[in-house]
């Protein structure tokens, strides 16, 4: 059965870097999935819309790949780590950034840990960010919906998790 939903499927070989782009590229059509967004750190660069990797379109946010390995799509920061929030001392100034990933019509998002809080050593001087995530969906998408930044399944009602929305 894996082995027949793979040949229908076609299988996504390597992970393949593209510009701000990490992902995965479907071997029998021009299709990829997205397995990391990494931030130039600009302000434009806070507007995550689909592009393509390699020449193949954006068709999902995380998937699988292999024989069926899952993968989530995650946010990074250019030489940071991601840290838990009681690892940030008391006096650190910690700067926001909000994201905000345009899910358009795509309907595979599969989420790693999206946003959240990263630390930077900058010539011998730390610095500390929150990463939130909002979120724009078409109306016409048929697997999600976004109330007020969040992003839901359409399916269920439910809140997709492991996104780091901030109010936490």
């Amino acid at each position: 059965m894996l082995v027949l939903s793979a040949v229908l499927v076609g299988c996504y070989g390597g992970p393949e870097t593209d510009g701000v782009w990490t992902g995965y590229v479907r071997s029998v059509a021009p299709e990829s999935f997205a397995s990391e967004y990494e931030w130039n750190e600009t302000e434009e660069g806070l507007r995550i819309e689909p592009g393509d990797i390699n020449g193949a379109p954006i068709t999902g946010f995380g998937g699988f790949y292999g024989r069926g390995v899952p993968m989530g799509f995650k946010i990074s920061i250019p030489g940071a780590t991601e840290i838990e929030k009681s690892d940030i001392p008391e006096d650190a100034v910690v700067k926001d950034v909000t994201f905000i990933i345009v899910l358009g019509d795509i309907d595979q998002f599969k989420s790693g840990r999206v946003g959240g809080y990263f630390h930077v050593c900058v010539n011998s001087r730390d610095e500390y960010y929150r990463a939130t995530v909002k979120f724009e969906v078409s109306q016409t998408n048929e697997a999600f919906y976004e109330d007020n930044g969040k992003l839901y399944y359409k399916s269920n009602n439910k809140l997709v998790e492991h996104i780091y929305y901030g109010d936490e």
